[in-house]
């Protein structure tokens, strides 16, 4: 077995996550759905604002997208054979907003999820900066899903270094992996105390663990384990 231990290779896949939403007013089903929101919703956010809703209805239609995850309707065409979770996330997306603006009719948006943590990034901020860059509202999906599974096998990794003791390694390791390298592996070594090639190693090992951790983060996403290869390419490359 690798670096990643066996019980986070067969981590719960996202398909589970959605089927365990189905226990009804259960606190797996609150947790399902709290994790689902963790991780995805900034795609779903920035989808929604690339469609041409403004702050407030995007943000409580990302809200009332994550409420109708709970739906019977919803999880009725929940089926892991229907392949990417990805996909069936946005095809699900679309057709929520088609009906948008009729439930605004008939409910209140935004009043019962509030797992979704919007104060947490500058989402506007980052919206105005990709908006140039994106050609199309599914193109933007796919670029903040990307992010959001990066930054999740990032959060992941980060763990495992704390729980082991290492949180101050991980954080001086950890620009090397995003490409923000602001020294060189000499000038990391003697800021950490430690001979060049010790560095190296700690590098080296770093990155399997990440690159472990990132692909068993998109597997989750999928039904057939040999369409991982081609789902990491097609992420690296629009990230």
């Amino acid at each position: 077995m690798s670096e990643v231990d066996r019980t986070e290779v067969f981590a719960t896949t996202q398909w589970q996550l959605v089927l365990d939403c189905c226990e009804a007013d259960s606190p797996v089903a609150e947790a399902a759905l709290a994790e689902l929101c963790k991780i995805y919703w900034r795609p779903i956010y920035f989808y929604i604002r690339r469609r041409g809703y403004g702050v407030e209805d995007a943000e409580d239609l990302t809200q009332d997208f994550f409420a109708h995850i709970l739906s019977k309707q919803w999880l009725d065409r929940a089926n892991p054979k229907r392949g990417k979770f990805r996909a069936f996330l946005l095809t699900s997306l679309k057709r929520f907003l088609i009906d948008a603006n009729e439930r605004a009719k008939t409910q209140k948006r935004g009043g019962s999820i509030d797992f979704i943590p919007f104060h947490e990034v500058t989402a506007e901020l980052q919206y105005i900066a990709d908006e140039g860059n994106q050609p199309s509202p599914e193109a933007t999906f796919d670029t903040h899903w990307a992010a959001s599974v990066v930054r999740e096998a990032l959060r992941r990794l980060g763990e495992r270094y704390e729980s082991g003791g290492k949180e101050s390694i991980f954080r001086a390791l950890k620009p090397f992996l995003a490409g923000e390298v602001g020294m060189s592996t000499n000038q990391l070594a003697s800021s950490l105390g430690l001979a060049a090639s010790a560095v190296k190693t700690l590098l080296y090992r770093m990155r399997q663990r990440y690159g472990e951790l990132l692909r068993d983060e998109v597997a989750k996403t999928l039904t057939d384990p040999n369409d991982v290869d081609a789902e990491i390419s097609y992420l690296c490359s629009i990230i």
